[in-house]
């Protein structure tokens, strides 16, 4: 099957789509919202369905920033499979804390969440995708 290449896609709109993840499941975490988790499934189960380009963030960045002719487009395009498997690992993460919440393990719950919000920051701010880079080495198109 061959990989699904989205060309134009801003990498500035796929940052602050994750990003905007890290940020919302922070606020989960200092405020220990269960609620806030179970909104950031939806919210990345939508990205599954929908693929990257109309997930529910990068809608947003679109309608807030204007993009012109400066804007940095991601090089060779955007490989659709790869957001896909990423953004299914990262809410298959939270699908089990949710069930480790709701079987009383709470503390385990919430560290499996702080990786999903470490990782979703990491990845909206200096670019690095762990999902992304599994996904690469399983198909073995990683180069480092």
């Amino acid at each position: 099957m061959a990989d699904r290449i989205d060309t134009g896609f801003e990498m500035e709109a796929v940052k602050f789509q994750r990003l905007m993840q890290g940020v919302v499941l922070l606020t989960a975490l200092f405020f220990k919202s269960m609620l806030l988790v179970y909104f950031m499934i939806l919210i990345m189960v939508a990205g599954i369905i929908f693929t990257a380009k109309h997930a529910p963030f990068a809608l947003v960045y679109k309608r807030l920033v204007k993009s012109d002719e400066t804007s940095k487009t991601i090089e060779g395009g955007l490989d659709l499979s790869a957001e896909r498997f990423a953004c299914s690992l990262g809410t298959s993460f939270l699908l089990l804390a949710a069930a480790l919440n709701y079987y009383n393990y709470e503390g385990l719950a919430w560290v499996v969440v702080g990786v999903v919000t470490a990782l979703s920051l990491l990845a909206g701010t200096v670019g690095f995708c762990l999902g992304s880079a599994i996904y690469y080495e399983i198909k073995g198109k990683l180069t480092w």
